[in-house]
């Protein structure tokens, strides 16, 4: 088990992939007050998934999984594919995949957007 999965999280992880590309839905972007782990808070861009929030949880009180945008990659690549209006990234779709980034003097795993448009859904790729 991935150690991402010992302690969820409202937003995704690398973990949460599972070692592979998962490719889903754009349902909506917001900006949401993210607390940090040693305290404080601050407002982050949040991108939500159809297919996230069609899965049937045991607790439906849980929230639904989303990404939390990174200014640099993330938004460089939905920028490349699907232009700079955000409003219309909607209904859009995205492959997620794991790797890893330096983070300080660390490696930590991290979740980046291939800058390619998926195929269509339903097509082999």
């Amino acid at each position: 088990m991935h150690v991402d999965l010992l302690y969820p999280s409202d937003y995704l992880a690398a973990g949460d992939l599972q070692g592979r590309d998962v490719t889903l839905t754009i349902s909506r972007i917001e900006h949401e007050e993210l607390h940090r782990q040693g305290g404080g808070s601050e407002w982050k861009w949040v991108v939500y998934f159809r297919e996230m929030e069609s899965r049937h949880d045991k607790d439906a009180r849980k929230p639904n999984k989303r990404l939390v945008l990174n200014k640099k990659t993330h938004l460089d690549a939905l920028r490349s594919m699907y232009g700079t209006e955000t409003n219309d990234w909607v209904g859009k779709r995205v492959t997620l995949y794991p790797t890893t980034t330096k983070f300080g003097r660390e490696t930590v795993d991290c979740i980046r957007i291939r800058d390619k448009v998926p195929e269509p859904k339903g097509t082999k790729q």
